[in-house]
């Protein structure tokens, strides 16, 4: 169990009632950034709005930043944001090798960020200490002393508890099952921790670009493992009774019977194509020269070795067939790939396309966007943010 959110610094009497909450909340998204808007949000006399602001920002939690264009005659209006003093959020993608790690302001701007070597084989107690060590250091280079830790969220490549904050059997990394990650955080940093499936805040994130898909979104992540982050048309998170919604890599495809997956089952579609799958078949075909220990699919790729694409085209196929599944089951307005597949080539979309179009029925197709991330690898992080953010202004009181 991870503390309570310890709430804003100063007149801590400012924000706690849902009224100042809901209208923080609503500047730190940008859905209302001057006193016109919060009042249309909100429903509110503007009398009330005008009260609220004026005690957030004696509180210090809220200032002035310049005006905008004025409509009509008349002052044009204030544009509002949250204060510094407000304080940070921290934000964690972590992958089986790398994780990015980033601090925001309550604003979600990244103050800084850093990708980190992290392998997850080394075990939790290893990672997870050096994800702190990078957190402590962004501290000390970015915020005053002092500034409050509002909240953390931190993706996982595995199946989560979210209510736990712990990883569920986790394929891609051994030792972690059941160890409570979140509570070890919180208790290094003293706030609330969010833990969250990987591709969960990839799909978050990939709701908040500027030119984001409409919604419901699906986003399917094809890496190591192939993963489903679930948005619904109000914009929430699926994540199902137990957190494991979306959770796709282990959907059969047919005719893969030989095939066993690191699951134990057989026929897995991550097993036949992730990209840990095509590499494997490509090695078992090409020689060291042709496919050197070191190198990458991505580099194959992009090298335009005929193997390669070939496989990534098959591959397509099978992932297609899953897709038409996902059409079917949540008729989603976008169908949103993403991984370093999906960035690599245009193999990827067009047979995921070529796939769906084909086999889902036109009433599921007729206004489907299919296409890649807006953000790439910045999607899992920019969701992490504004899970942390949300979490603020949506935490219940104490």
């Amino acid at each position: 169990m991870t503390p309570p959110n310890t709430g804003f610094v100063g007149d801590l009497s400012a924000a706690s009632d849902p009224v100042p909450r809901q209208i923080l909340r609503l500047i730190a998204t940008g859905d209302a950034t001057n006193k016109a808007e919060i009042v249309r949000r909100t429903g509110l006399a503007r009398s009330t709005v005008t009260d609220h602001l004026n005690r957030l920002e004696s509180a210090g939690l809220v200032v002035e930043t310049g005006s905008t264009m004025a409509v009509g005659r008349g002052r044009p209006p204030r544009v509002l944001a949250l204060s510094d003093a407000a304080g940070v959020v921290l934000a964690a993608d972590v992958g089986t090798t790398k994780t990015t790690v980033a601090v925001a302001d309550i604003n979600r701007r990244i103050l800084d960020q850093r990708t980190i070597a992290c392998p997850l084989a080394d075990g939790p107690n290893a990672a997870l200490h050096t994800i702190a060590t990078a957190f402590e250091n962004m501290l000390e280079d970015t915020v005053s002393a002092g500034t409050p830790i509002q909240a953390m969220a931190m993706g996982l490549p595995s199946p989560v508890d979210t209510a736990g904050g712990r990883p569920i059997h986790p394929p891609l990394m051994p030792g972690w099952d059941r160890y409570p990650v979140a509570e070890t955080l919180a208790e290094r940093f003293a706030t609330h921790v969010i833990l969250d499936n990987d591709v969960n805040l990839m799909a978050i994130g990939e709701t908040s670009a500027t030119s984001s898909a409409p919604i419901p979104l699906l986003l399917l992540h094809i890496s190591d493992g192939i993963g489903c982050g679930i948005i619904t048309s109000n914009g929430e998170l699926l994540r199902g009774a137990d957190g494991a919604a979306g959770d796709v890599g282990h959907l059969r495809s047919h005719g893969h019977d030989d095939t066993v997956c690191r699951c134990g089952n057989v026929g897995c579609i991550e097993s036949v194509a992730s990209v840990t799958a095509i590499e494997h078949k490509l090695r078992e075909r090409l020689s060291d020269q042709e496919f050197p220990p070191d190198a990458t699919l991505v580099a194959l790729i992009k090298e335009g070795n005929p193997l390669a694409l070939n496989e990534v085209r098959r591959a397509a196929m099978e992932i297609g067939e899953i897709a038409v599944t996902l059409v079917h089951t949540f008729n989603p307005a976008s169908l949103i790939l993403s991984g370093p597949l999906a960035e690599a080539s245009d193999d990827l979309l067009s047979g995921v396309r070529a796939m769906v179009y084909r086999r889902a029925l036109p009433l599921a197709t007729r206004a489907l966007h299919i296409g890649t991330s807006a953000l790439g690898e910045q999607a899992g992080i920019r969701g992490a943010i504004r899970l942390a953010t949300e979490h603020v202004f949506t935490a219940p009181l104490p």
